[in-house]
């Protein structure tokens, strides 16, 4: 497993960086969208209007509510 993994390395480093930057870039573009969540995960009202019913890209909404909560409870 570990000759695989030397063999393979750059190119499972190059998927998973591949991987982020998606995500980083989604986030930036649906920036009104995660400040919304965010502001919902604190406790905030907000309407939250979605444009797509798949749940993959609804993943940096999800981390923003999750971090809203967490913020909510460290400092509220």
């Amino acid at each position: 497993m570990k000759a695989i993994y030397l063999k393979y390395r750059l190119y499972i480093r190059t998927v998973l960086c591949s991987i982020m930057a998606a995500f980083v870039i989604m986030a930036i573009v649906n920036f009104d969208d995660i400040k919304n969540s965010f502001d919902k995960g604190r406790g905030k009202v907000s309407i939250v209007a979605h444009s797509t019913k798949d749940s993959m890209f609804k993943v940096p909404e999800k981390v923003a509510v999750i971090t809203g909560v967490v913020y909510r409870a460290l400092f509220d």
